[in-house]
């Protein structure tokens, strides 16, 4: 760990891991949601630095301050979860693994 000072400095694992919550929720906001989401995604990635990060995510839908977003994530990470274990299963049953 000694030989990776930025995991230390800046609170680095707490933006990336927050990055990762956000995108998720964005993704399934855009793959789920109407033109609406899709648009305020698209408005989202043209706003650049102009604002605060936070505020830029709200405007998208994404508020990080509430539990809505890490709901989002951790409801897909299961489902994809699930996926695994079924392919997983079908492997095993055709003795491909």
């Amino acid at each position: 760990m000694a030989g990776i000072p930025h995991f230390f400095l800046n609170y680095y694992v707490y933006t990336y891991s927050t990055g990762m919550i956000a995108s998720a929720a964005l993704s399934q906001m855009v793959l789920t949601g109407s033109k609406t989401e899709k648009e305020k995604y698209l408005d989202f990635l043209k706003a650049g630095g102009s604002n605060y990060s936070l505020e830029i995510l709200k405007q998208a839908g994404v508020d990080i301050t509430t539990d809505k977003p890490y709901q989002m994530a951790f409801q897909r990470f299961n489902q994809l979860v699930t996926e695994m274990e079924a392919t997983i299963g079908r492997l095993k049953k055709n003795k491909k693994l």
